[in-house]
């Protein structure tokens, strides 16, 4: 269920697991409400074991493609957040690879190295 509330190509750590079922429960219970108004009383003429498939298989597409994105869109910023908020330049959010600053070990992409642009 992590995947359900991780960003597509991110790397950041799946939600806690408590606010990963609180947001499952969010999601569960419209889709169980609906559910149980529209789709149950169509499918009590058939017997237990299909009434059950089909419901297991409607609830599952709904939770899927529909409600758990909508929730964790809703959310994304409690599920994401584990403790004091950062600005978004600090080392915790800045992506990776080569960054210039104020110390000589750090290479700046302005001034260029002993071995680029030799003559």
């Amino acid at each position: 269920m992590e995947t359900w509330f991780a960003k597509p190509g991110s790397t950041w750590p799946a939600p806690p697991r408590w606010k990963t079922a609180i947001s499952a429960t969010l999601a569960i219970y419209p889709v169980s409400v609906v559910g149980g108004l529209f789709l149950m009383p169509h499918l009590a003429v058939l017997p237990l074991l299909l009434n059950s498939l089909i419901t297991a298989a409607v609830f599952n597409v709904l939770m899927t493609y529909v409600a758990v994105p909508a929730v964790s869109r809703v959310l994304r910023d409690w599920l994401t957040h584990n403790g004091p908020r950062q600005h978004s330049l600090t080392a915790a959010r800045r992506p990776p690879g080569p960054r210039s600053g104020p110390f000589p070990d750090q290479p700046s992409p302005l001034r260029p190295t002993s071995d680029r642009f030799s003559w």
